[in-house]
């Protein structure tokens, strides 16, 4: 894509607006189909205006069929002022092709325009964001993401994300619509791209802010799982009725922190109903039984998650699985068991140092 649609200081996402062209011009065929055969596919006509800008020399004039083919796509943005989609990738391929102020002032209206135009359409609310904000608008960028966010809270992350750079830090709180799936969204963002300060920090706030939120407290509360820090989590979980995957780190949580008879009690008042979870909940009320520690109870719910495991799942979740059974073996001093289970994960990953520090300790044993 050019390089001016790349505006994000996080190189592997791509600008929405250069997103929108591909889907545009695949979603296009319909409206295609039904012209005469004497007006050109507009469709054609962008996919080759777009090429023609990627080739186009970042300096010096613009070649003679760039300009041809903007001109053509000019005419016909007129003869469909409605058509929000191509409005906005007329306007992507106007800021790619831009050598001064006035293509810039053209992408920008006919950004806004299609933002104006479909208010409820993401990849043109995206795109227009993108754009308005390389153009010189943020502002205009930052209503763009927040209707976004109202429609998808994940795509608003991703384009603040491109926009981030081009705002102010008040702007890119401005951008976030003061509701728990937003800033979650945005947090989950931040945490993808490795920026766990301000995903950490943020997620604090909202803690505060909506601390009766299940998915705030969810998010919360595995955050603190996450660093160690189960006092935090004991203390958040001391609330009303919660599901059993929270249920599960509220009773690990208790352990970690020396509270085992209130561990215990959890997990004696979950067991029939745990006995049909899934495999993710029945590894954490695994995890919370070891922490006890209770490695019968703990080995009886990995075997459950195991046989509960499709076949086709990664073997990433398998061997994670193995592992704690191993570990859950060796407490019971079922060393031959534990043997086996390690050399199990040593077959799918042969790279895992500490399944071949246990399988070469344990055969020492035999």
């Amino acid at each position: 894509m050019p390089t001016g649609l790349h505006l994000a200081r996080r190189p592997r996402l791509q600008s929405g607006a250069a997103a929108l062209l591909g889907t545009l011009l695949c979603a296009g065929a319909v409206l295609a189909a039904r012209l005469p055969a004497s007006v050109p596919d507009p469709d054609a006509v962008l996919a080759e205006a777009w090429e023609v800008v990627r080739t186009q020399p970042a300096e010096g004039p613009l070649l003679p069929g760039t300009r041809a083919r903007a001109v053509l796509l000019r005419r016909l943005v007129g003869a469909w002022p409605t058509e929000a989609k191509r409005r906005v990738a007329y306007a992507a391929v106007l800021f790619a092709g831009a050598r001064g102020e006035p293509e810039r002032t053209a992408a920008a209206f006919h950004a806004a325009a299609a933002a104006r135009l479909a208010p409820a359409t993401a990849p043109v609310q995206s795109g227009a964001a993108v754009l308005l904000a390389g153009c010189g608008d943020p502002e205009g960028g930052v209503r763009c993401v927040r209707r976004l966010f109202a429609l998808s809270p994940r795509e608003g992350a991703r384009t603040l994300l491109q926009l981030e750079p081009l705002l102010e830090p008040r702007s890119v709180v401005a951008a976030l619509p003061l509701h728990p799936e937003a800033h979650l969204a945005w947090i989950a963002q931040l945490r993808e791209e490795g920026d766990r300060e301000d995903a950490d920090r943020l997620l604090a706030e909202a803690w505060t802010r909506w601390p009766d939120d299940p998915r705030v407290l969810r998010a919360a509360v595995l955050a603190d799982r996450g660093r160690g820090d189960w006092t935090a989590a004991a203390r958040k979980l001391e609330g009303p009725p919660l599901d059993l995957e929270l249920r599960a780190v509220r009773a690990r949580a208790l352990a970690e922190t020396g509270r085992t008879a209130e561990a215990r009690a959890e997990l004696q008042s979950v067991q029939a109903a745990a006995a049909g979870a899934g495999v993710d909940v029945l590894q954490l009320w695994g995890d919370a039984a070891l922490a006890l520690p209770d490695p019968e109870r703990a080995r009886a719910l990995y075997e459950a998650a195991l046989y509960r495991l499709p076949a086709e799942a990664p073997a990433e979740r398998r061997i994670r699985l193995l592992r704690r059974l191993a570990t859950a073996e060796e407490r019971l001093g079922h060393d031959g068991a534990a043997l086996r289970l390690w050399r199990e994960v040593l077959t799918l990953d042969g790279t895992d140092a500490a399944a071949g520090a246990r399988v070469a300790a344990l055969s020492g044993l035999r």
